[in-house]
């Protein structure tokens, strides 16, 4: 989404607000002027580092907070509340990820929630929606990625000495930030197919 918001809202600058994990992917997006990143169990467990990053947020002097997250929780909440933006935005979601309580609670501190739309099942098309509510027509949102001549190389380097083929590769990430959405047996499902196609799989993760 980040294009269109820049095109949109092209007199403003935009930050991004996001966890130490994923901070690198937006650093050098060119519709990013800035980033402010946390760790998510110093976040949920230290009051006094929560309320510094609070802080990062106030001095930006926002006028609007989007929270585009469909299953909201309680940090991406918190940091949007607690942005002291003028027009704080969130998608109404579900309650996946958070209890009905706060969640009933936290509506009652946004100016506006982006009702749900029940036809719309992927990511894409929920992006496509909170554009949508927020006045944004954009019809061709495709995930995107920033990446540095420095990765570039890396990844070059990697194919070059692992002798490995861009069209006979399958790029695997199976990780998950929580435990329910981990499934272990990747490897048995494409084992076949594999073998039988001549590809190479690049398991991606970390330790």
């Amino acid at each position: 989404m980040l294009k269109p918001l820049k095109e949109f809202y092209n007199e403003y600058k935009i930050t991004v607000v996001c966890q130490n994990i994923v901070s690198e992917l937006y650093e050098v997006s060119p519709y990013v002027d800035n980033t402010i990143s946390f760790d998510r169990e110093n976040f949920i467990t230290d009051e006094e580092y929560r309320n510094k990053i609070a802080e990062k947020l106030w001095a930006i002097n926002a006028e609007f907070a989007f929270n585009s997250i469909y299953s909201r929780d309680l940090i991406a909440d918190f940091l949007t509340i607690n942005s002291k933006a003028g027009n704080k935005i969130a998608q109404e979601g579900d309650l996946s990820n958070i209890l009905k309580e706060q969640w009933e609670e936290n509506n009652k501190s946004y100016s506006k929630l982006i009702p749900i739309n029940s036809a719309s099942l992927t990511e894409l098309e929920r992006h496509h929606d909170f554009l949508s509510g927020i006045g944004i027509e954009c019809d061709n949102l495709t995930p995107s990625i920033w990446l540095t001549e420095e990765d570039s190389n890396y990844a070059d380097n990697v194919f070059s000495e692992n002798n490995l083929k861009s069209k006979k590769t399958i790029a695997l990430f199976a990780g998950a930030q929580h435990e329910v959405r981990i499934y272990h047996d990747y490897g048995k499902a494409i084992n076949n197919y594999c073998n039988e196609n001549g590809f190479k799989v690049v398991v991606l993760g970390s330790v």
